[in-house]
């Protein structure tokens, strides 16, 4: 059987575990797969962020485009292989399911981190208690009239720079208030619950004179 020099590692190797390259001579690249593999991680993580960034403004420069591909590729599946999508779901379900979770909480809390961590009002910063909320009450809506929340609002407000104009961040106590109450009353009640906060914050836990 075929064998190369990889001028990496120096070792004497089969052909099969080369690479193909249509530069050489041989048809084959000078290092060894798991060689090649360890150079083009380190050269990523060299310059890790620059190519984040470039990956993320040709999305966004291209966004038109690389929907109408992959909508006319997904056609072409569904087409020709009628139950694929559903067979791949059904045998990878729980990897799924754990992985968009896994991406919607990462990209809430970047949202959250980006407006500040805290409700703008008491100052709370308990993760499960935030929402965005629209500082003049007229939340987007999508062509076909349904409400845009969640991770669609989140690389939405991402895509523009997190603007700061017309969104905050709030804990559900204080968005229902304001909902209900107005701004005012929701403030007022924001800052006496955040004066509760900073003095339970200085009793030592399970104090008696702590009082719920």
């Amino acid at each position: 059987m075929d064998t190369k020099l990889c001028v990496k590692c120096g070792v004497v190797k089969e052909v099969a575990l080369f690479g193909t390259s249509s530069r050489t001579r041989d048809g084959f690249r000078a290092m060894c797969r798991e060689c090649t593999t360890e150079y083009e991680r380190a050269r990523y993580q060299k310059n890790a962020e620059e190519r984040r960034k470039r990956a993320r403004e040709y999305h966004y420069e291209n966004l038109e485009k690389r929907h109408a591909y992959c909508k006319a590729y997904n056609a072409r599946v569904r087409r020709d292989n009628p139950d694929v999508g559903k067979q791949y779901y059904q045998d990878h379900r729980d990897e799924i399911r754990a992985t968009v979770k896994r991406e919607a909480d990462a990209l809430k809390w970047e949202t959250f981190i980006a407006y500040g961590g805290t409700c703008e009002f008491c100052g709370d910063t308990t993760f499960e208690y935030l929402q965005i909320d629209h500082v003049f009450g007229n939340p987007e809506r999508s062509g076909n009239g349904a409400r845009i929340a969640g991770p669609r609002l989140y690389r939405k407000l991402r895509r523009q720079g997190w603007p700061k104009k017309d969104y905050r961040l709030l804990c559900c106590n204080c968005n229902q208030t304001r909902q209900y109450y107005g701004d005012a009353i929701a403030i007022s009640l924001g800052l006496k619950r955040k004066v509760l906060f900073a003095i339970l914050a200085g009793l030592p836990l399970g104090s008696s004179n702590a009082k719920p």
